[in-house]
């Protein structure tokens, strides 16, 4: 074919045209965070203006449960996986039923909370205390997080108590984990069912319907997936401003669980069901990922800045300096006192999955695939799509591990969960590569 010199693609224009495109996509993301601060800020004033009374009331009928848990129960002793972050939990029903000083704003921005000689490491005896009617606490601010999570916890302490809404939600999350998974066997059948249940059994959804720790990231995650598959976002341009939300949200509910399980495992789904080479693949995982950064640390380090404007505290020197400490690999007394290695960071949480359920998975898995390959004739494709891309996400939770060593270290039992991105990315490069009768079977 031949073309017409004026008909050839000019440099100029096309870095020009680069330019403008990247313009708008700092624009967006500029705006999105802008948005999502003042939308978060006017939430939670929101939400501290509503009345604390009832709160305490409905969390003193939750004492037994309270008392009898403590700080560190699991429902199924010797499985870490099984623990609950009783400590943090009730943490948050301090702050969800301190009384404030009646600014609504500048408390949204400060979240105290009412600790007492001697009971300060035990949050529990500590909120008993507070709902029984003593104030002769000290009050403390814990403003270097957004604390999203009093958005519907507040109103629900309204009117139910603890038991209560462990109940609503769990019933709350395995509805969308049907829907997820029904979505997820629409679009690919087994090969990609199979791998997201794997991926959601390593998160533990009992665990998860039990503590509030645990259910934001859940939620987030499961909600972003259902998102994701219902509206194809995986093969549409504008497919990565899920990732920057994503990001936003995770920053504003999330009290630094497992916060890249939502973004690992959702942008899993997207590539595996995206079209397109496997260079195309890389780079839109990448290009998620990125979005995704922005929207998390851009929303955090919002709350800083704006708590440290309207409060006159500096939040953002502490927040700056618990990150660093978070980032070494130093614990306190009361985290152990040791000095963690990246490996052994990494033999903490992997240890977690070294039990009998996790061979019995491990073994049924394999007899799975052994059936597939023997009997169902299934066999392996070369030179699969999603291999660079796959390993690329596999890799997430180890970049997280390395980089937040303390905070993975010390926090094993609930850190561990961010695995299940590289269970999933597996499980899915083995089911997306294996084909049957010289083609692909989704079935």
């Amino acid at each position: 074919m031949i073309y017409c010199f004026n008909e050839m693609p000019n440099r100029k224009g096309l870095i020009l045209l680069q330019a403008k495109k990247t313009a708008r996509i700092l624009l967006t993301c500029a705006g999105s965070l802008l948005v999502a601060i003042l939308v978060g800020c006017l939430l939670m004033t929101c939400v501290y203006a509503l009345p604390t009374g009832r709160m305490q009331t409905k969390v003193s009928e939750s004492i037994a449960s309270i008392d009898t848990e403590g700080g560190s129960f699991s429902w199924a002793p010797g499985y870490s996986s099984a623990r609950l972050d009783g400590y943090t939990d009730n943490i948050m029903m301090q702050t969800a039923v301190f009384e404030g000083s009646g600014n609504p704003l500048q408390d949204a921005m400060l979240n105290q909370r009412m600790v007492y000689p001697k009971a300060e490491l035990y949050p529990g005896q500590a909120l008993i205390n507070y709902v029984y009617g003593s104030r002769n606490g000290e009050a403390i601010s814990y403003g270097r997080y957004w604390h999203g999570y009093l958005l519907y916890l507040k109103p629900l302490l309204l009117f139910f108590n603890l038991s209560d809404i462990r109940m609503f939600n769990m019933m709350l999350q395995w509805t969308l984990c049907m829907m997820l998974m029904l979505l997820a066997y629409r679009k690919a059948g087994f090969r990609l069912a199979l791998p997201l249940g794997v991926s959601i059994l390593a998160l533990n959804p009992l665990s998860a319907a039990l503590s509030f720790q645990y259910s934001s990231m859940y939620l987030l995650t499961l909600i972003a997936c259902i998102v994701q598959l219902s509206l194809e976002l995986y093969n549409k341009s504008h497919g990565w401003l899920l990732y920057l939300w994503l990001g936003i949200l995770t920053a504003f509910f999330d009290f630094l669980t497992y916060p890249p399980a939502a973004l690992g495992i959702c942008l899993i789904l997207g590539l595996v069901l995206k079209a397109g080479s496997a260079k195309e693949k890389l780079a839109c995982a990448v290009g998620s990922g990125l979005a995704w950064g922005v929207g998390y640390a851009g929303m955090w380090s919002g709350k800083w800045l704006v708590g440290t404007l309207i409060t006159g505290q500096n939040i953002l020197a502490d927040a700056m300096e618990t990150a660093q400490y978070r980032a070494g690999s130093q614990s306190t007394a009361a985290e152990g006192g040791s000095s963690l290695s990246f490996g052994q960071v990494l033999l903490k949480n992997l240890g977690v999955y070294c039990n009998a359920a996790g061979l019995l998975l491990l073994l049924a898995l394999l007899m799975l695939l052994g059936c597939l390959i023997i009997r169902g004739g299934y066999r392996f494709q070369r030179g699969s799509g999603n291999l660079p891309a796959l390993a690329a996400v596999a890799l997430i939770p180890f970049a997280w591990y390395f980089v937040l060593r303390n905070h993975s270290g010390v926090h094993y039992w609930m850190t561990h969960r961010n695995l299940s991105i590289s269970i999933m990315a597996i499980t899915c490069l083995i089911g997306f590569s294996l084909d049957k009768n010289g083609g692909p079977d989704h079935g």
